[in-house]
């Protein structure tokens, strides 16, 4: 029976784990499918949450080939080509930032300003597809104004917090004031602080931090502790998800990654219905769709289980 070589078989989910955890925990086995069917079954019975992974349930060459070559095609330029695909809706896109200047690039922002004159906790939620974000300011303790904005389904959680930060900094500059803003997203301070950033969204951001950074002061909180103006914030951005105000920001690359792929599953499932061989039409008997590596547990209760209850000797 054939075997796969996990120590130096290229497999790219189970690349290097031989090395990292040794022969008692990665184990190699015999290539057979129903093998692994029955080893993720008990798996699922004993609600143990893993991913079998089978080195042929990867789409055809083909259908990778075509969306990588749409996805360059988007981050190339060229998005008003696939409006089929994504719509009319604005990307963001990466610039070079060979010609920024240092002091662009690396933002240094005080984590607190002494007497500042107002401080500002921010927060960004999404619920079920729904983004928003919320900028709670308090003077002297007491809450005295919330903003709340509710951006787009393909708009991220990440691009919630830093729309967010930006809000409140912008607040400060139309008033002339100087506030401290207090955020749990250590991956918003970490985009502000990188000279590296390369999308066009925090950059802009960042420019405008620049340009007003005598008047801001930038620090991470601890979410759910119990600070009074985090938690009112996490609310209100919750709150924000369905009753905010309507504002556009670009969609992130992962939309167009979300996007492109449902594309290559659709694709990936045309090519198998079409897939005319004899083992073709055998296994269309049982799998509808393509045998797609999911979470075990969803898998043995939506594929393997009717299966074995269709057709039990096979898993005797």
């Amino acid at each position: 029976m054939a075997r796969l070589d996990l120590k130096s078989y290229n497999i790219k989910v189970s690349r290097g784990l031989w090395k990292k955890y040794g022969d008692k925990r990665v184990i190699d086995t015999p290539i057979t499918e129903i093998g692994f069917a029955g080893i993720a079954v008990g798996a699922a019975f004993n609600y143990i949450n893993k991913c079998s992974k089978h080195p042929d349930w990867d789409p055809p060459l083909h259908v990778v080939a075509k969306t990588e070559f749409i996805k360059f095609r988007i981050w190339a330029g060229h998005a008003n080509l696939y409006t089929d695909i994504l719509g009319n809706i604005q990307l963001d896109n990466n610039i070079s930032i060979k010609n920024i200047p240092s002091s662009s690039k690396f933002i240094i922002l005080n984590e607190n300003i002494s007497n500042a004159d107002f401080e500002v906790y921010t927060d960004g939620s999404r619920i079920e597809d729904e983004t928003g974000f919320a900028v709670c300011i308090f003077q002297e303790n007491n809450n005295i104004e919330n903003h709340l904005y509710k951006l787009k389904s393909h708009n991220s959680i990440f691009q919630a917090e830093l729309a967010a930060i930006h809000c409140a900094a912008n607040w400060a500059a139309s008033k002339n004031v100087s506030i401290n803003i207090h955020t749990d997203s250590l991956s918003s301070i970490a985009a502000i602080k990188s000279a590296s950033a390369r999308s066009s969204f925090v950059n802009n951001i960042k420019q405008d931090l620049v340009k007003i950074k005598h008047l801001v002061g930038l620090s991470w909180v601890k979410a759910h502790v119990g600070i009074q103006g985090n938690e009112l914030a996490d609310q209100q951005a919750k709150l924000a998800t369905t009753t905010g105000v309507d504002t556009i920001i670009p969609a992130p690359r992962s939309y167009v990654k979300r996007l492109l792929n449902k594309l290559m599953i659709k694709e990936w499932n045309n090519y198998w219905r079409q897939y005319n061989s004899t083992s073709g039409a055998r296994v269309r008997e049982y799998l509808e769709h393509t045998p797609l590596c999911v979470s075990v547990g969803r898998w043995a209760m939506q594929i393997i289980i009717p299966l074995a209850a269709r057709s039990p000797k096979n898993f005797i």
